[in-house]
């Protein structure tokens, strides 16, 4: 097995992450590149108490920074919002997603809203 520097540390953090070529591998990885899709993706190094509502406010603007008139509230493109835990989540959980899907009372989706926050 190859030996690699945990991302806890600053430096190797920054190091991974400021290379275009390393940032795109990653994000690729979790998503083929579609032109019309926005992806943002948020590596968070440090645990904070608020972290969810953190990376809901960061998804939610996304969304509303697409509207540009009162006359239509459709955005122009599906948000995937990718956050990496790297100080690990206090669930347990290897992915947790927050998706918009509209589901009838039964729990069914009527296939509405595609964004989705993955958390991993």
């Amino acid at each position: 097995m190859i030996e690699v520097a945990s991302l806890h540390y600053g430096v190797i953090f920054k190091k991974a992450f400021s290379q275009p070529h390393i940032f795109t591998a990653l994000v690729n990885d979790f998503f083929a590149e579609d032109k019309k899709k926005r992806i943002i993706v948020d590596i968070q190094h440090k645990r904070f108490a608020d972290h969810y509502d953190r990376f809901l406010h960061y998804h939610c603007s996304a969304l509303l920074e697409q509207v540009t008139s009162a006359y239509n509230y459709t955005p122009k493109r599906t948000i995937y919002t990718l956050v990496v835990l790297t100080s690990g989540d206090r669930h347990k959980t290897d992915i947790s997603v927050t998706d918009f899907e509209l589901n009838t009372l039964a729990g069914k989706g009527i296939g509405e809203t595609k964004h989705k926050i993955i958390y991993a």
